[in-house]
């Protein structure tokens, strides 16, 4: 007996060890490990390229690991993770000339979303929302890199990465789940489109998820943009009474808009204009020394309506009225010093386009017959009762949080018009306006 089981233990002896699978990490490149998840965590330690480190614990995007007796948690996508055997020799670190989060896959098989919603954001960590690290506005792409929270995906955009809802993307639907896993059966991926919520809630707003946008009724968005700027004009007449009046001085400017999208890309939608301003006007006579400056006040209205196509893209035309008056303290009589009021139909043509996180809108309008007439009718002042006019306008926005936006806008205007003091045997000139204003403002989006 006793000689069995000393022939049993040296089998046992001599027998190999069981190797036991387990699973280690090997950073990218160096990276930092941190006391807890999230990029604003403090920093407790470092790890070299290619340097082994075991795995604790992960949660969500973060793993959990261990580098000598420092413990810290590193973003899953800095990691090379792979299964090892410590009694064989530590495979070699799979070189790779780009990596994008997909566990190893090349930057060309990353997918890529676009924003179908006006605007949303995107947090550092998707739970405690302690940081904001992208604010994405509709038509915005961005590449998917992970998806570790019930409703979340991680993408990155401009080499910034965090965590926004997946149902705020068009093709979000196409990445049912973390792209290290195989993808979900057909039947569960139809479970989940059923599942799809009408709205998502972040942060308190309510914004629209891609299937409500394509089941809900037209949607209604408006804004309102509120400015101060400086404008400049010049007022030239020749024939009788040649003359030349220049002002400039400040101006403040509000402006409203409202569209409903009617089908698809198509949307109508109405804006308003409304500039008021002061100005120091000189005047400058044929043969005659310029005048002393005089105070005017002027107020300018642009209502208009129209249909557009397009949310990135756009162009659009619109009919609508302009009306302006002018007022100028002066006990002069000459035309161009009584005041007037200018008004007529207008119609025009415009466009956007994206400028990286800017949007630059551009436009054109003309007035082919509209009325001037003056304050006041003294005995010989020349008036026109029919004028054309055109304008160019642009308007450089830029969105900011709390879907408050800055707009830094130009417009410039040319008036032509052909007097007559309305005798018998008529005066005639012909006068020709010149204006130019620029304006910045902070406006609200809903």
């Amino acid at each position: 007996m006793r000689t069995f089981a000393t022939i049993l233990l040296g089998l046992c002896a001599t027998s190999p060890a069981v190797a036991s699978a387990d699973e280690a990490a090997w950073p990218t490149d160096t990276v930092r490990l941190r006391a807890r998840p999230g990029e604003t965590a403090r920093v407790v330690a470092r790890a070299d390229k290619d340097e082994e480190l075991s795995i604790v614990s992960s949660w969500g995007r973060w793993v959990k690991v261990r580098r000598g007796d420092r413990v810290g948690w590193v973003p899953r996508s800095q990691l090379d993770i792979r299964e090892v055997d410590h009694e064989v020799e530590k495979p070699k670190p799979r070189k790779r000339s780009k990596r994008s989060g997909f566990s190893g896959k090349q930057v060309g098989d990353a997918l890529e979303v676009t924003i179908a919603i006006d605007q949303v954001r995107g947090f550092d960590d998707p739970v405690t929302k302690r940081k904001l690290v992208l604010d994405l506005s509709r038509g915005d792409r961005a590449t998917v890199i992970g998806r570790g929270h019930e409703g979340w995906m991680l993408v990155e955009q401009a080499g910034v990465v965090g965590w926004i809802p997946a149902s705020a993307v068009e093709d979000g639907t196409s990445f049912v789940a973390d792209p290290r896993v195989p993808a979900a059966a057909p039947a569960a991926a139809a479970a989940d489109e059923d599942r799809a919520p009408d709205v998502i809630i972040l942060t308190g707003e309510v914004i629209e998820s891609t299937a409500a946008r394509d089941a809900a009724p037209p949607r209604i968005s408006a804004g309102v943009v509120a400015g101060v700027g400086a404008q400049t004009f010049a007022m030239r007449q020749t024939g009788t009474g040649e003359a030349l009046a220049t002002a400039s001085g400040p101006l403040s400017m509000v402006s409203a808009s409202a569209r409903v999208r009617v089908a698809g890309d198509v949307w109508v939608g109405a804006d308003t204009d409304v500039g008021m301003g002061t100005a120091s006007l000189v005047y400058h006579a044929s043969a005659a020394e310029p005048s002393d400056p005089m105070a005017t006040r002027d107020l300018t209205v642009d209502a208009r309506a129209g249909v557009g196509w397009g949310h990135r893209y756009q162009v659009l035309a619109r009919a609508g009225y302009h009306y302006a008056s002018l007022a100028v303290e002066s006990e002069r009589d000459e035309a161009m010093l009584v005041g007037e009021t200018v008004g007529g139909a207008t119609v025009g043509l415009g466009g956007a386009l994206p400028v990286g996180r800017m949007r630059l809108a551009l436009g054109v309008e003309v007035m082919p017959a509209g009325a001037m007439r003056p304050s006041e009718l003294p005995d010989g002042v020349m008036y026109a009762t029919s004028v054309k006019a055109a304008w160019a306008h642009s308007t450089l926005s830029l969105p900011l949080p709390a879907r408050l936006v800055f707009a830094l806008a130009y417009r410039g205007g040319l008036t032509a018009a052909e007097l007559t003091d309305g005798a018998s045997a008529p005066s005639t000139a012909r006068r020709t306006d010149q204006s130019h204003t620029l304006t910045a403002g902070l406006g609200r989006r809903w």
